[in-house]
């Protein structure tokens, strides 16, 4: 049999291959500035673990967030916003420096979304928000 030799700059290489239509991004990612919490649990659900975070850009399907505790939050955790008023289930993507790049398990609503993003005051999102967007019907 004949050998056949790829060269590493054909498009078989998976380095070189597009990424898949399902896999680009689909949402505008919004500048912002506001403070979540990033709750998790530690040995099986005996301890739970809180660090306060800084959200850099948010989108309906993800969020990046500066803390410098990036080694200690694990792979799956929930990000709140408000005084534990909306939990949203995120996982770890990308882990640099001081950023998490995440993306949330089910995608958020618009609506929240584009009001997180408004938030002028960061430590106002640590309080209880007083917004009906935060009310179970308003976010389907």
């Amino acid at each position: 049999m004949k050998e056949q030799i790829v060269s590493s700059n054909q498009v078989g290489n998976y380095l070189s291959k597009i990424r898949p239509k399902y896999e680009r991004r689909r949402f505008e990612r919004r500048k912002c500035n506001f403070m979540g919490r990033v709750l998790f649990t530690e040995r099986g659900t005996r301890c739970i673990t809180q660090y306060i975070v800084i959200a850099l850009d948010i989108s309906e399907v993800g969020i990046r967030i500066h803390t410098t505790y990036t080694k200690e939050i694990p792979r799956h955790f929930y990000f709140f916003v408000g005084k534990y008023q909306h939990g949203i289930g995120c996982i770890v993507v990308g882990r640099d420096k001081d950023i998490l790049r995440c993306e949330f398990i089910k995608e958020e609503s618009t609506k929240l979304v584009d009001f997180l993003a408004q938030v002028k005051n960061p430590n106002s999102t640590l309080g209880e928000l007083k917004t009906a967007l935060l009310k179970p019907s308003n976010l389907l």
